[in-house]
């Protein structure tokens, strides 16, 4: 989609296009921009207010948020501020409670609570060649995603709030290049988590499953392994907090009501992340990312995952293709070896949901 830098006019009070049921004829954007222009000349508040009227538009609380309004499905980035504008709502991040109306959205656009940027066992497409000290270059890939089913909160898919409940799932592949391009082992993971977001806040709570195999070329070629039954069905509890837009701190703990012989009940991970939240056009933007995994089944020793790159975020679904430097050390983070330790270090790619 288009991005354009118009002159920005003084044209008196700011307007904002308020989103209804009923989608605004394509006449009432130049009306709504007529009302700017009249509310700017003394003496046509009368008349900025009938067309205000017929244009459901509402004062901003300051003329930075005035939106500039483009053709029909136009969604862009005001230059002079962080405001998101499309041709029917103009919204700020964290806005204020009571900014927008909630409501009931089947299969909404946009998720509430984003998975972790660094966490190891996040649903996501994504492939990365990992150089292990000491050892051979592994190729790591997650076949996975995350969608919302239901919500009660604001429409929009780009930082939207309310209350959600989402489906989540992957599979998270290791490959050896240097054998075959066997499979070495896959993690397997389904979640079903209750989201929520307000403002800078957002929680979730959930369920999830886990549980680590083995690959079939690898057990042929390593007859005498000892198999483990890494299995986890665990309770998760996580909260995270935007100080600023672009970066968010967080905290998750997960009790596991079953588990395998190689797995233990509790595990906790935090980290942050600095990324930015609006879409990024063509160019991009870089991005950080630290996460930290201590799990109760290695004696509270865990991970550190460390990414750091390049992202191109989406003008509609709020997705995000990264590309990134990634270094990790601790704990195999495929449970099948969860005692072995590990430093690793490579490059990668991502899409996000």
């Amino acid at each position: 989609m288009a991005r354009q830098n118009l002159p920005i006019i003084d044209t008196g009070p700011p307007i904002r296009a308020v989103r209804s049921p009923i989608r605004p004829a394509k006449g009432s954007l130049l009306l709504a921009l007529c009302a700017g222009l009249v509310a700017g000349f003394p003496g046509a508040a009368g008349s900025a207010e009938f067309l205000g009227r017929l244009t459901s538009v509402a004062p901003l609380a300051s003329a930075e948020e005035a939106p500039l309004l483009l053709g029909d499905e136009d969604l862009f980035v005001d230059n002079r501020s962080s405001h998101f504008v499309s041709d029917e709502t103009v919204y700020t991040p964290h806005s204020p409670p009571g900014a927008e109306s909630w409501d009931w959205w089947l299969l909404p656009e946009g998720l509430l609570y984003k998975s972790y940027i660094a966490g190891e066992k996040e649903p996501r497409f994504s492939t990365a060649f990992l150089a292990e000290k000491g050892g051979d270059v592994l190729w790591d890939t997650v076949l996975g995603g995350r969608v919302g089913v239901v919500r009660y909160g604001t429409e929009r898919g780009i930082q939207p709030e309310g209350v959600q409940l989402d489906l989540e799932g992957g599979a998270f592949v290791r490959l050896l290049p240097q054998d075959e391009r066997d499979v070495n082992a896959v993690d397997f993971r389904f979640g079903v988590p209750l989201t929520y977001r307000e403002g800078p806040f957002q929680a979730k709570f959930g369920y999830y499953h886990i549980s680590s195999h083995l690959g079939d070329e690898y057990l042929l070629k390593n007859p005498g392994i000892d198999r483990i039954n890494y299995v986890r069905d665990a309770l998760v509890l996580g909260i995270g907090y935007f100080p600023i837009d672009s970066v968010r701190l967080y905290a998750e703990t997960s009790w596991a009501f079953f588990t395998g012989r190689e797995s233990a009940p509790w595990d906790f991970q935090t980290g942050l992340e600095w990324s930015e939240t609006h879409p990024t056009g063509i160019h991009g933007a870089p991005f950080f990312a630290m996460n930290i995994h201590l799990r109760e089944e290695t004696d509270w020793s865990g991970s550190l995952n460390i990414l750091a790159g390049w992202q191109w975020r989406g003008f509609v679904s709020d997705h995000v293709f990264r590309a990134a430097l990634q270094y990790y050390t601790g704990k195999n983070n495929q449970y099948s070896f969860t005692q072995d330790n590990q430093q690793l270090i490579g490059l990668g790619i991502r899409y996000d949901y």
